[in-house]
């Protein structure tokens, strides 16, 4: 049978009998298989040697590890030895068992043992930790438990030399813990061998980190001697194995792992088998995919009598795939052509005719005189509809942000950048950039390949997935409103010429709606923008005409003055002011005619109701000439609150200052009031003197300065409030004792206190409700200053249920009712002015609120005023402070150092420390000293906080650099009450302080309770 061949011939079918199908896979298959058969061979023995290398390699590494670990562990048990063989106690038990002090001794043996079973709990790995003396018998022991009871055996090993830890061999035991034996030799100050410290080390922990290196499900690791025998091990013993050994330094033994190899090439044989597998399958696959081939080889015939049938049924759409055969892809080519022909006439007509359906949907937007959004949304769908663009923008430009921003963003069907993220695109007005090009030279651009155009931000182009695009400008007459920007993203339709002048035609027509709605706008902002600021500013915005009267009125002006626009308007503006501030608005008047404008003038002003105001003014016009100006704005402000808070705080400070000034007073009188109070005290108890009673008087007239001043300091004490429990009785004694000159010598007022000796303390900060009591009692003082008659206070506290009341009443005038709801409001006063800052009440009631409590006031007219005070009652009664205890005399001999950089208090200090028996070095300064701080021992030093050359807190710092003697104990006396954090400083370093001017007896005991038990320095 034969067939027509090219050329008219027919073919010969001799050879036809196999297909082509056939001959394809009689030569691929063979091949195919052979060679995934050889690689999957070959794949097997490489990786087979790999990972029998990598296991080796794996092993060694691991066992050098564990043979690190295994060193450090045996070297920690030999730093055992050697750190408890210096232990302090145990050498003191032998001084004490060779003095013969036996009960001594025996206390140290028992803490000994208590020191070895704390240890061993400590570490963990050892089962027993003893003491034996030269003979080999156990004098301490001690397990993890506690102490131990001496073993009647004698340790048989010899005592090491000095320093050196010895241990015993590890005998086979098998899966049991074993032992290891670490001892080292005890010796004393002549080197003498007076034991040895044996520590019986539990092997437990060196098993569990041999198990930590065990290498696979079934790999066991060993502890190996010199000779090769197994002293530990982790694992059951197998036949064949890998093997890794390594040497731990320092001792005989050696670390060596094993491992299966089984069970590390078990997953290479079923990679061999899934080998085979895998080569089977893809010779199927080849079979399946040749078959495909053939038949795909033959399709393309029957495709272009199909394609043919939809182009001559109108469907210009439809391309032809080019077939593989030459001749069949000639023919493919033309009938696509003749398609794409006739397609491209068609579409021309269609957007000839969107584009002026367009242009007449844009022309209606201009003689509407829609918004500008409207405007610009409509043009960026007419461009799209009106030129077939599947996606349009517009940038706009921001002049007043220098900056070019998108703005809106249509798109027809999907988008892969939404119209707010198009929003948050910003460019510099004037960079190197290409919409600022298209801005500057106002042309049109066409840009083909974005991704290559150094113009472009990258970033924007892979984000709008573009691949190429057109730019025209909306241009008005004097500057660009913006940029157009289209492409076909979706689509992919090439751009051309004509869709470039297609764009600048609709961008010209967008550009003249703006302009004429941009002038429109302007002008209704303007006019807007203007009543909005002009409204909501707080202050009052006046328009004047020449003649200055008043022409515009805002809403601040109505809340400053209380007139309504309509009472106000056509008035004159010295109306505002009160009779009394005309010289002062005429000088404003004038000021204003010579300089044009005034800025600040400060000047009274008068409300509606007749309340007087603090006014600031600034007067100005639109011409600096006074006569060229047709009207004026005149800007005022209220600061009437402002002017009384000013004068409020420069009164608190004031106060601060006066706070600080006694501070610093009470610092100063400390010191000669210390002189004063102790040579009183010697000159009293001396029996000799014939005037002792002039004596005891300067006595009592110093501590009653003494009592003053810690009672100013105990009131101006500022810092952070700490609540403790207060004693109300000593907190009222201490508030009538600072006002004492006041009410009784000043004011003549009598003052009853009623508070019960059992009265329960409250929770609260001492200095703070003290200042709430001397704010009541000022308060009332005052209040009865004018008063002829009899003038008194009444200060009464009780107990109710779980609270404590304290009320201050006086026979005073009284509160005036239209006054009382006003009483406890910031600056409110109902003194006279500069009298008062209007504070104290207010102060008061914070204070209280801060602790709990409440104040009310009870009066009325003529009857006195009654304060009357809720607070808490503390949970538990005040503790009082631990005193000193008592010690008739101090130590004899005692060496103190005494440096103060006050003579008087020098001289006064070194005489009581003399009669106290004690040998007296004085220095007046730091440096002093520092320098007899390195000359000899020293038991105490007794310093002054605040030296003239430094702190004294330094010296006992920096004790251990000025002297090569031990550290004495130290006594720091101060006059800085005040200081806070030299309080602290001392707490937290648990250093005693007195405060001047301290009583000698206190001294005395101080030095007494310091010094009992001190060793005496022998010095020279």
């Amino acid at each position: 049978m034969s067939s027509p061949g090219r050329n008219g011939l027919p073919y010969n079918d001799a050879a036809g009998d196999i297909s082509l199908s056939s001959r394809i896979l009689r030569r691929i298959i063979p091949l195919t298989l052979s060679s995934i058969l050889l690689l999957g061979l070959a794949s097997y023995f490489v990786a087979k040697q790999q990972i029998l290398g990598s296991i080796n390699r794996e092993i060694s590494a691991t066992a050098r590890q564990a043979a690190d670990n295994m060193a450090a562990f045996f070297n920690l048990r030999q730093e055992d030895a050697l750190s408890l063989s210096g232990a302090v106690p145990l050498h003191d038990y032998l001084k004490y068992r060779d003095y013969g002090l036996k009960e001594e001794a025996a206390a140290l043996r028992r803490e000994i043992s208590q020191s070895y079973a704390l240890f061993a709990r400590h570490k963990g790995v050892y089962s027993r930790i003893s003491y034996c003396d030269a003979q080999g018998h156990e004098v301490a022991a001690a397990t993890a438990a506690g102490p131990a009871a001496p073993r009647p055996e004698r340790f048989p090993l010899p005592i090491p030399p000095r320093g050196e830890t010895r241990h015993t061999d590890i005998s086979p035991q098998g899966q049991g813990p074993g032992e290891i034996l670490y001892w080292i030799g005890v010796y004393d100050d002549q080197r003498l061998a007076r034991g040895s410290i044996v520590l019986v080390c539990d092997l437990r922990y060196a098993r569990r980190i041999l198990a930590r290196f065990r290498i696979g499900k079934q790999g066991r690791a060993l502890l190996v001697g010199a000779e090769g025998r197994e002293l530990l091990f982790s694992g059951a013993a197998f036949a064949s194995a890998l093997s890794g050994k390594a040497a731990i330094s320092g001792t005989p033994w050696s670390v060596t792992l094993e491992v299966k190899p089984d069970e590390f090439l078990a997953p290479l044989r079923k990679v061999g088998n899934w080998t085979i597998v895998f080569s089977i399958f893809i010779m199927v696959l080849m079979f399946l995919w040749v078959a495909y081939l053939v038949r795909l080889a033959t399709r393309p015939i029957s495709d272009m009598a199909e394609g043919t049938k939809k182009i001559t049924a109108g469907n210009l759409d439809f391309r032809f795939i080019p077939p593989p055969v030459r001749e069949l892809r000639v023919l493919g080519d033309a009938f696509n052509d003749m398609a794409k022909s006739l397609k491209e006439r068609k579409l021309l007509l269609e957007a000839r005719i969107r584009e002026l359906s367009a242009l007449r949907d844009m022309e209606g937007a201009v003689l509407q005189r829609q918004g500008e959004d409207n405007i610009l949304r409509i043009c960026l769908k007419a461009v799209a509809e009106g030129l077939d663009f599947d996606r349009t923008g517009l940038y706009w430009v921001d002049p007043a942000g220098q900056e070019i921003v998108g703005r809106y963003l249509y798109a027809a069907g999907d988008n892969i950048l939404s119209e707010l993220e198009f929003s948050k695109r910003r460019i510099p007005l004037g960079a190197e950039e290409i919409l600022n090009e298209v801005i500057r030279t106002r042309t049109s651009l066409h840009v083909c390949d974005p991704k290559s155009d150094l113009r472009l931000n990258q970033a924007y182009i892979q984000e709008a997935d573009t691949r190429e695009f057109l730019m025209a400008p909306i241009c008005g007459k004097d500057l660009v409103f913006g940029v157009l920007v289209a492409d076909n993203r979706r689509s992919g339709r090439a751009l051309k010429a004509t869709d470039k002048d297609g764009l600048t035609v609709f961008a010209n027509a967008a550009g003249l709606a703006l302009e004429n709605t941009t002038l429109f706008q302007r002008l209704s902002e303007s006019e807007a923008r203007y009543r909005t600021v002009l409204d909501n500013s707080p202050e009052a915005v006046l328009g004047l005409s020449r003649e200055h009267w008043i022409a515009t009125w805002n809403r601040g002006a109505e809340a400053i003055f209380g007139y309504s626009e309509a009472e106000i308007m056509g008035k004159p503006l010295n109306a505002l002011f009160p009779p009394e501030a005309e010289k002062a608005f005429l000088q404003l008047a004038a000021e204003v005619m010579k300089k044009g404008s005034v800025r600040d003038f400060l000047l009274p002003g008068r409300a509606r109701g007749g309340r007087l105001l603090d006014l600031s003014l600034s007067w100005g016009g639109a011409q600096p000439d006074f006569l060229m100006n047709k009207e004026w704005t005149v800007v005022i402000r209220d600061v009437t609150e402002a002017r009384k808070l000013e004068r409020q705080i420069i009164q608190s400070e004031k106060l601060s200052a006066v706070g600080r000034l006694i501070a610093g007073i009470a610092h100063e009188l400390n010191n000669p009031l210390q002189g004063v109070i102790g040579y009183a005290q010697f000159l009293a108890a001396d029996a000799r003197l014939k005037n002792s009673e002039d004596v005891r008087f300067v006595y009592q007239s110093a501590m009653r300065c003494r009592k003053i001043i810690e009672n100013l300091l105990l009131f101006v004490r500022q810092g952070g409030i700490e609540k403790r429990p207060v004693c109300v009785r000593k907190m009222v004694s201490a508030a009538l004792e600072l006002l004492d000159y006041k009410l009784h010598k000043a004011g003549a007022v009598r003052v009853v206190s009623e508070v019960p000796q059992s009265l329960p303390s409250v929770n609260g900060d001492f200095q703070q409700l003290q200042q709430v009591l001397v704010n009541l009692v000022n308060n009332a003082c005052d209040a009865m200053a004018g008063r002829s008659g009899p003038k008194e206070i009444h200060i009464r506290a009780l107990a109710a249920e779980d609270r404590v009341r304290l009320e201050v009443a006086d026979n005073g005038p009284g509160i005036a009712p239209e006054h009382q709801a006003r009483l406890f409001e910031p600056f409110f006063s109902t003194k006279d002015e500069g009298c008062g800052t209007g504070l104290g009440l207010a102060i008061c009631r914070q204070i209280v609120a801060d602790h709990g409590g409440t104040i009310g006031l009870s009066t009325g007219p003529g009857e006195g005023a009654r304060f009357v005070i809720d607070l808490p009652a503390a949970a538990a009664p005040a503790k009082r402070a631990a005193k000193l205890p008592f010690f008739s005399r101090a130590p004899k001999g005692k060496a103190v150092l005494l440096v103060d950089d006050e003579p008087a208090i020098l001289s006064l200090l070194s005489k009581v420390l003399c009669a106290e028996g004690c040998r007296v070095e004085t220095a007046s300064s730091l440096a002093e000293a520092v320098a007899k701080a390195g000359q000899k021992p020293f038991d105490l030093v007794v310093a002054d906080a605040r030296l003239g050359d430094g702190l004294g807190i330094s010296l006992h710092e920096g004790w251990a650099n000025h002297s090569p003697f031990p550290v004495p104990i130290f006594l720091f006396i101060t006059g800085d009450a005040l200081n806070i954090a030299l309080e602290k400083a001392f707490a937290a370093r648990s250093l005693p302080l007195l405060y001047k001017p301290v009583d000698i007896g206190v001294f005395r005991q101080a030095v007494r309770a310091l010094l009992k038990g001190a060793p005496t320095r022998r010095g020279s």
